[in-house]
C-alpha cells in the first residue's frame, strides 16, 4: 500500500493506474445433478477494467498475472488445485498497450458447477467447485464447502523477472515468428497487431508491480433450496 493509493467499493487506485472488479451474477443459480452422470454448471465473468491516468501509456500483460483470493462467509480462506492440459505460453493478444486516459477490459470467465468425481452410488457426494482459467491452457479450481456467500478479490502481478522473459520472447522467438514463419503459423490479425505493439514501443513501457483489487461477493444458490 502507497500513500497514492486509495480505493472505492470495488476499485483501487496506485499511482493512477485504476484497476475495477465486478461480477457478472451477484447470484449464482447452480443446479444439484438429478443424475449420478450428469453436471450442471453456471458461467460467471469476472469483469476487470484497468484505466491508465498517468500522461504516459502503459502496456499490460494479462498472461497469468491474475491469482483470485476467495473468501467464505466465516472468513476463511479457500485454497486453489491447479489443473492443466499442457503448458500456456504467452501470446501476442495477452498484451495491451493502454494509452493515457484509456481503458482496457478483460473478462475471465468462470464456471461453478458440481464436481462429479467424488460421486458415490451409495451416498451422493459432490463438491461444489470454482473454476477459473489462469492461462489458455492452465485452471485453477477452488473447492467451495457449500451452497451461500463468497467474496472474490484478484492478485495482479507483473515482476521485472517475469518482464525480462516477456523481452527475449518478442526480441527472439516473435521476431522471428511475426517476420520469417509468419505464413506458415501466424493470422493476418496476429502480425498486425504485432506490428504496432512494435512500432508503438509498447514493451519498453511494460507496467510492473503488485495490485489487490476490493473484495466484491456473490452467493451461490441451488435452485431445489
Amino acid at each position: 500500500m502507497t500513500e497514492r493509493e486509495f480505493f472505492n467499493n470495488n476499485a483501487v487506485e496506485v499511482d493512477g493506474i485504476r484497476f475495477e472488479i465486478f461480477v457478472s451474477k451477484m447470484v449464482v443459480v447452480v443446479p444439484m445433478p438429478s443424475k449420478p452422470k450428469s453436471n450442471h454448471d453456471t458461467s460467471v465473468k469476472l469483469y476487470v477494467r484497468i484505466t491508465n491516468n498517468r500522461s504516459n501509456s502503459y502496456c499490460f500483460s494479462f498472461h497469468h498475472n491474475f491469482v483470485p483470493e476467495i473468501l467464505a462467509a466465516d472468513g476463511q480462506n479457500t485454497n486453489a488445485g491447479y489443473q492443466a492440459d499442457g503448458i500456456g505460453y504467452p501470446h501476442v493478444f495477452d498484451f495491451h498497450l493502454i494509452k493515457p486516459g484509456k481503458s482496457v477490459m478483460v473478462f475471465p470467465n468462470a464456471r461453478i458447477g458440481w464436481d462429479r468425481k467424488h460421486h458415490n452410488k451409495k451416498k451422493r457426494e459432490q463438491t461444489l467447485l470454482l473454476s477459473l482459467p489462469f492461462t489458455n491452457r492452465e485452471f485453477l479450481g477452488f473447492p467451495l464447502k457449500n451452497l451461500g456467500n463468497y467474496s472474490i478479490r484478484l492478485k495482479y502481478e507483473v515482476t521485472n523477472e517475469s518482464v525480462q522473459y516477456y523481452h527475449y520472447l518478442i526480441n527472439e522467438e516473435w521476431s522471428r515468428l511475426y517476420n520469417e514463419d509468419r505464413q506458415n503459423y501466424c493470422s493476418d490479425e496476429e502480425i498486425l497487431y504485432y506490428h504496432y505493439l512494435m512500432e508503438e514501443e509498447s514493451f519498453d513501457a511494460m507496467w510492473t508491480g503488485q495490485v489487490f483489487t476490493p473484495y466484491v461477493e456473490f452467493c451461490v444458490v441451488d435452485t431445489q433450496s
